[in-house]
């Protein structure tokens, strides 16, 4: 069923939910990325100056240097993988490709995992990244540097970010494939509308997707429940358990849908890239600032 018409601000004001928290303010060179929670509540982010690492009640702490992006934690929040841009001079002029890299915690044992890689990521278990390779999908044995392909040889275009429960998922030909992440088997393919854009998150249970024209599509089971939010989706987030969504809109704030078609409006600024806590209580967010400068926010969210 669908939302009748577009939430607007009468009929989605803003929840009473407690004033976001500001991490800091950071220089960002482009769209600022999704940051990534730990089991107990630390926050890795990228910015201008590289990779911080934010825990309550202290300051974010650098613990990689520019040119490095996209951090997640692994499963158990002991180490951090993310993407460095490397840069090569060739004769005919300079060249740059991603690399892969991890490090722990504590911002020792950095180093290179994977050269080149893909602009896309996960961890599938404590010590084994999937990521986007040449020809196609692969997972790394961090310890023993083995790789396993996932999937046949159908062409696979990437990784889908916002994963968990158990599965994450590869956009594919036919859709969007979900594998297991201990054993990679594909366990289902979902045929995604033709509206669907690239904001896409899922569980075992769950699957959201939300158009670049503001439809928001929810899968449980094998039914299906589309809504209408509005506006140019600027990211968005599952929480654990697959039942509700973090939507950003371009020019309109931050939304909370459910999988009943009920919406809350949380936050008024010009906000991106919400992140879900592991435990579904808080929201990380960006809202832009100024020019290339954006404010890192965390947010209580009522159950």
């Amino acid at each position: 069923w669908v939302l009748a018409g577009v939430c607007c601000a009468a009929a989605c004001g803003l929840s009473h939910s407690a004033a976001p928290k500001s991490v800091g303010a950071f220089a960002v060179p482009a769209e600022p990325a999704r940051a990534d929670w730990s089991r107990d509540g630390a926050i890795a982010f990228g910015a201008d100056e590289g990779i911080l690492v934010w825990e309550e009640g202290r300051k974010p702490r650098r613990i990689a240097n520019r040119d490095a992006l996209t951090p997640r934690w692994s499963p158990d929040g002991t180490r951090l993988a993310f993407l460095e841009f490397v840069r090569e001079a060739k004769p005919w002029g300079d060249e740059s490709h991603y690399a892969l890299a991890a490090v722990e915690r504590d911002g020792s044992g950095a180093r290179t995992l994977a050269d080149p890689a893909g602009p896309s990521f996960t961890w599938s278990a404590e010590r084994a990244l999937v990521l986007q390779a040449e020809g196609g999908i692969e997972e790394l044995d961090t310890r023993s540097a083995a790789k396993r392909r996932v999937g046949d040889d159908k062409p696979m275009s990437s990784l889908v970010g916002c994963s968990g429960g158990g599965v994450f998922g590869v956009e594919s030909a036919e859709g969007l494939a979900l594998y297991d992440a201990r054993s990679l088997r594909l366990v289902r393919t979902i045929a995604l509308p033709n509206e669907a854009g690239d904001s896409q998150c899922a569980s075992a249970d769950a699957v959201w997707a939300v158009g670049n024209d503001g439809s928001v599509h929810h899968y449980a089971g094998e039914g299906r429940r589309d809504f209408r939010l509005g506006g140019l989706p600027r990211g968005a987030s599952m929480d654990p358990s697959g039942a509700r969504l973090a939507v950003a809109v371009l020019g309109r704030g931050l939304f909370l849908v459910d999988a009943g078609g009920n919406v809350r409006k949380l936050d008024g600024g010009d906000d991106s890239a919400p992140s879900f806590s592991a435990d579904g209580r808080r929201l990380a967010f960006w809202r832009k600032i100024g020019d290339h400068r954006y404010e890192l926010l965390v947010m209580d969210v009522e159950p």
